[in-house]
């Protein structure tokens, strides 16, 4: 989440910051339960997606840095 927030803050131009925190801390601050789970499951398997299988089936691919600088910040 730090990496991700990094490339957010320099694509958009606005200081974006994320929390370091344990798991038992995320639950105190309010990470529901299911939250819990999936993070744990990825912990456990991973992230499956890999990007030479989308290469294989001729899918172009799009970094999410080139994503972030062609998706501008909402406002509400």
């Amino acid at each position: 989440m730090t990496d991700i927030a990094k490339v957010l803050s320099r694509a958009w131009g606005t200081e974006l910051t994320t929390p370091d925190m344990t798991m038992e801390e995320a639950v105190a601050a309010g990470m529901p339960g299911w939250g819990v789970t999936s993070h744990e499951f990825l912990n456990v398997v991973g992230q499956p997606a890999r990007p030479e299988y989308a290469r294989a089936f001729g899918i172009p691919l799009t970094t999410f840095e080139e994503w972030a600088y062609g998706h501008p910040q909402a406002t509400a």
